[in-house]
């Protein structure tokens, strides 16, 4: 079997990435396994004394194939440590696994893992391996594993370098902006949740660029795309980051969610390996259903409502805030400024256009009935009178 390599982020959290490596090493296949810990620089005092407990551990690592340790001598900040370790491993393998620093792993995680790699390496509907499984009641018969669209797990996961390339690709641009207003794109999505809809309207904004995607944008990319990420029935990881040192405890910490003693006293598999069975498209609608209705991040079309209207309040207020700080005092020119200007110059030029062209006399003169065409010219091609 071939064996992929551990890529694990760390900073300073010594107690969590101690209990992570301990659990990893007496997992069966360690001992064939690679490990590449990248580890990030202090930004502040605070982060020093955990950051030198990590050094001074990793002095002694043992019990597993190699452990290459690169160490920044800079602070790269959580995001940018990540991305630059999994571009890092992608040009040395065709696989990896990874896993945050704060998770626990069940003794047949990597034989899961493995397995998963080799086992759907050449189906194109599979996207990636999760070792996390959330703690919904999802509905199972024969199978020890099963296929999901909705959430994508970063607390253990694993991908094939074809596969993230090619995703990372995809994703380039404004891909989220066309699948939002592609009726069956959105249709994907919005069986998956209103959170998953309100995901994909931020994700739509801007244009991306970035090497690698956290786990929001493949969660929307696998509904988009119509791809499965395979899931144990029975965890193989269980996090412990439900405290204040985490970003998953601040994103759920603003959704007023207590799920700390969940988390932490989560149920793991106890078994020494991992061999699938079953067909892991069992109960796939059902389960689709339990994710929706079960997950912790879901809520509602009247939430979904709020959330909007108040980000509109928000942007709203962010711009009459430029506008005044223009108006008092010289200010670098705002990003934001400049983009209201861009849209004034295109209103001037589509009133020249409308008038010089022709289409003047069949926006406003035009005795046929009311269109779409003759509206947006109104209206657009008004801009510069």
């Amino acid at each position: 079997m071939q064996y992929a390599p551990v890529v694990i982020p760390t900073l300073c959290r010594a107690d969590k990435f101690k209990r992570l490596m301990e659990s990893l090493k007496r997992n069966k296949g360690a001992a064939n396994t690679e490990v590449f810990i990248y580890l990030d620089f202090p930004k502040k005092s605070s982060h020093e004394e955990g950051y030198h407990e990590i050094c001074e551990y990793l002095e002694n690592i043992d019990g597993f194939k190699k452990v290459t340790i690169i160490k920044r001598s800079q602070n790269y900040g959580a995001r940018e440590n990540t991305e630059a370790a999994i571009l890092d491993i992608l040009t040395k393998f065709d696989r990896y696994i990874f896993t945050e620093d704060d998770n626990e792993f069940a003794p047949n995680f990597l034989d899961f893992m493995n397995k998963g790699l080799e086992k759907f390496k050449d189906d194109p509907k599979v996207f990636a391996i999760n070792g996390y499984k959330h703690f919904y009641n999802i509905k199972y018969s024969d199978n020890n594993y099963f296929f999901q669209d909705v959430d994508f797990s970063a607390w253990g996961y694993a991908f094939w370098r074809d596969k993230c390339l090619k995703a990372t690709a995809d994703i380039q641009g404004y891909y989220f902006r066309e699948a939002l207003f592609n009726p069956f794109k959105l249709y994907r999505v919005a069986r998956n949740g209103w959170n998953h809809v309100l995901s994909l309207i931020y994700s739509s904004v801007y244009r991306y660029n970035g090497k690698t995607a956290p786990d929001g944008l493949w969660s929307l990319y696998c509904a988009i795309e119509k791809k499965v990420i395979a899931m144990p029935v029975i965890s193989k990881v269980r996090n412990h980051g439900m405290d204040d040192s985490g970003a998953t405890f601040e994103a759920l910490g603003r959704l007023n969610l207590n799920l700390s003693d969940q988390f932490e006293k989560q149920e793991i598999d106890q078994a020494l390996s991992f061999d699938f069975e079953g067909d892991g498209y069992n109960y796939f609608i059902d389960n689709r259903r339990i994710f929706k209705r079960e997950g912790y991040e879901q809520f509602g079309f009247g939430e979904f409502l709020k959330r909007i209207f108040r980000q509109i309040i928000k942007m709203i207020k962010n711009n009459l805030f430029m506008v005044e700080q223009v108006l008092t005092k010289k200010k670098a020119r705002s990003s934001n400024i400049e983009l209201f200007r861009i849209f004034l110059m295109l209103m001037i030029i589509a009133h020249h256009y409308t008038t010089s062209s022709g289409l003047n006399s069949f926006a406003f003169n035009n005795s046929e009935a009311i269109s779409f065409n003759r509206i947006f010219l109104l209206f657009y091609g008004g801009g510069g009178r």
